[in-house]
């Protein structure tokens, strides 16, 4: 059995012209019927996003491109874009962790600001809720690096598994 990936923008017409060659239109509409009837999901629009596995079937009269491939050769494509769309997910979480982290440490400096500080001493309702106010920024602050530690340990296990799965299709 031979599988493709939809790509982006492409419906079931471009996809059946990128994994089957016949000079014949009447071959054409019959394999973009089989291609149809082996994914049935492919007719609702929801079902055309791109990276979807569809199934190529045999179809008599036409001729498969290069574009469908064997199981392993998909199963090689799909982990590249998994690896790269996990790739941009760390980065995102990174960004986001970075200003995360930016935050709390602005936020802990500006508790324990002198002028703060001098400020406290005059408001005694400040001055009581200032040292609870620096425990929860300092709090948030290694709750980030807690969050860190744990991405990393995530992402390198990811890449083991990703090795792994590699050697098996690869």
């Amino acid at each position: 059995m031979r599988y493709a990936v939809l790509q982006e923008g492409e419906d079931l017409s471009a996809l059946t012209r990128r994994v089957f060659r016949s000079r014949s239109r009447l071959a054409m509409d019959d394999a973009e019927q089989r291609i149809l009837k082996a994914n049935p999901r492919l007719a609702k629009a929801e079902g055309l996003k791109p990276g979807t596995l569809v199934v190529v079937p045999e179809v008599t009269g036409v001729t498969a491109t290069e574009e469908a491939v064997g199981g392993a050769e998909v199963a090689t494509q799909l982990l590249g874009a998994l690896r790269e769309m996990l790739g941009d997910l760390g980065q995102a979480i990174t960004a986001n962790l970075d200003q995360q982290e930016e935050e709390a440490k602005s936020t802990v400096s500006l508790l324990r600001s002198a002028k703060l500080t001098r400020l406290a001493e005059k408001h005694p309702a400040l001055k009581e809720r200032l040292p609870e106010a620096v425990k929860t920024a300092q709090g948030q602050l290694n709750q980030v690096k807690a969050l860190r530690a744990q991405q990393k340990d995530a992402l390198a296990e990811f890449e083991k598994d990703f090795e792994e799965l590699r050697k098996r299709f690869g």
